[in-house]
């Protein structure tokens, strides 16, 4: 099942990921999918997918603390995972 992303917007960020840099349409299009992909526990995926969320808060000016990221991440993973990216970033 593939989750509902936000729309894309015209907003461009350059983005940083997986050592690649691209044009980003919305950070939180590429969150949701990262997100996503959280909450299927894949083996092995877990630190990089938690690497790119970072990556994309922290290029696009988000808060991973605030209340913008916390409403993201429930909607398209869990608390669980929440608590994770709050970890991660200490």
């Amino acid at each position: 099942m593939l989750p509902r992303l936000p729309s894309c917007g015209r907003t461009h960020a350059n983005t940083r990921l997986a050592r690649r840099r691209f044009l980003s349409r919305r950070w939180t299009a590429y969150s949701a999918l990262k997100f996503h992909v959280l909450k299927q526990e894949i083996p092995g995926r877990g630190y990089k997918d938690l690497l790119d969320i970072m990556e994309l808060a922290r290029s696009n000016g988000i808060d991973v603390r605030g209340e913008r990221m916390k409403n993201l991440c429930e909607e398209f993973g869990n608390r669980k995972i929440y608590e994770r990216v709050i970890a991660f970033n200490a």
